[in-house]
This record gives structure tokens, sequence and C-alpha cells, in this order.
């Protein structure tokens, strides 16, 4: 019989621009089924609250455990075969203890301010719409409306092997931080706090997953563009 792999995918999310501040590692993997894997985490914000998610095809994340701080660890929703460990403020490891094909998944580290247990990470966000098949040069705008008193909205841009990088911060309607990309990209947030991300002249390297956040509470949802038509 040939011998069993599985690959495991990983990004990180944080309540901010996504920066040096977090690693993640390793990126991407892929191990014998049954041997034990590691996956590391880090932070230097000083945040109390971290996380580890999974996201398998089709579905939202789902909370595998959380910490809020050092010698502390909850369980999620999605804990078997797992375990975790913060023996310090900025290291919060996931251990697959006997990897199997059925933890092929997108895993996602998430650290945040707040040490209150967070459940899915849609939860409280809708965005509009979630996938999308535009052609080139055309204009695509995306609609994010956080949970009811909430003021901050972050978009993010995830391009396909890398990393969330960001976009667009926003704090009772100003826009309070921008990141480097072209001037097609705007955005803006309306008094009900929705927000609004829109591109102009689309074009093949926009082909990604866009993610609103609430900041400080770690809750987002993505629309991907599958396909840009020539």
């Amino acid at each position: 019989m040939s011998p069993n792999f599985f690959c495991v995918i990983l990004c990180l999310l944080v309540a901010g621009p996504v920066d040096a501040a977090v690693t993640q590692k390793p990126r991407y993997h892929i191990i014998r089924a049954g041997n034990k894997m590691v996956l590391e985490c880090s932070q230097h914000m000083k945040h109390l609250g971290m996380f580890w998610y999974r996201q398998d095809p089709g579905q939202g994340p789902r909370l595998i455990h959380y910490s809020n701080g050092v010698g502390s660890t909850g369980e999620g929703d999605v804990t078997e075969g797992y375990s975790v460990s913060r023996n310090k403020n900025e290291h919060f490891p996931l251990t697959l203890e006997s990897a199997s094909t059925n933890q092929t998944s997108l895993y996602l580290c998430a650290s945040s301010e707040s040490t209150a247990r967070h459940g899915p990470l849609e939860a409280g966000v809708t965005q509009t719409p979630r996938h999308l098949i535009k052609t080139t040069g055309q204009t695509v705008t995306l609609r994010c409306s956080p949970m009811s008193g909430h003021r901050n909205v972050s978009w993010y841009q995830q391009a396909l092997s890398q990393g969330p990088q960001f976009l667009f911060e926003f704090y009772e309607n100003m826009q309070r931080a921008k990141g480097n990309f072209p001037g097609r990209f705007s955005a803006q947030q309306f008094r009900d706090a929705r927000s609004q991300l829109n591109v102009s002249s689309l074009e093949l390297r926009d082909l990604a997953l866009y993610l609103c956040a609430l900041l400080g509470h770690q809750r987002s949802v993505q629309t991907s563009l599958p396909c840009l038509e020539h």
C-alpha cells in the first residue's frame, strides 16, 4: 500500500495591518499520515488573546483552541487530534498529535488585545458578494456590514500562496490607514459603519481573496475572485 500524505496550508490574521509583528510557520507542509507536526505562531504585540482556526474547503473558519494568556488554554469547536500550549506570551504552537488526511486544511492563527473567546470568524460580519467572476478592465464593488456597535473596519487582500495584505482601515467614517496598493483600489465607510471596497480596471493580479475584518474582535469573512476573464 502506498504511503498516505496530507498537506497543510497556513496563513495568518491579526487585529491590524499584517506585518512582521506576527509570524506563522511553516507556511506550507506535506507530512506522512500518522506523524506528529507542530505549527508555530508568534506575535510581538503583547496581545493576551491568541487563537487557532481551521478552514476546510467550502466552509467558514472553525475555532480549534484559544488562549487568554500564559498557562491559559481553552477548547474550541474542533479539538480532536490537536493540542496547544502557551508557555510564553508571544508563542502559541498548535500540535497535530497524529496527522490524518481529514486534517488537510487551511490553518489560521490570530491574535487580539481582547481575551474573549471568539466564535466563527464570519460571525457578526456580512460581506457581499461571497464569490465573483469579472472580466479584466471592469470595476468591482465589495460590501461589508459589521455587527451593531462596531465602528472599526479593515480590508485585506490575500493572493494565492501569500498572507493577507493590508488595504484600508476605517474608524467612525474616517480612513485611519492605507496599505501600499495602486490607486485603482479605493474604499469608504458610511455613517452606519458599513464599508465598501472598490477595485477599478481589474487586472489578473487582482485575483485573490478579499477579507473584511472588525479590529480588536478578530472577526472576518472573505470574498473571492475565482476567475478573471481576458
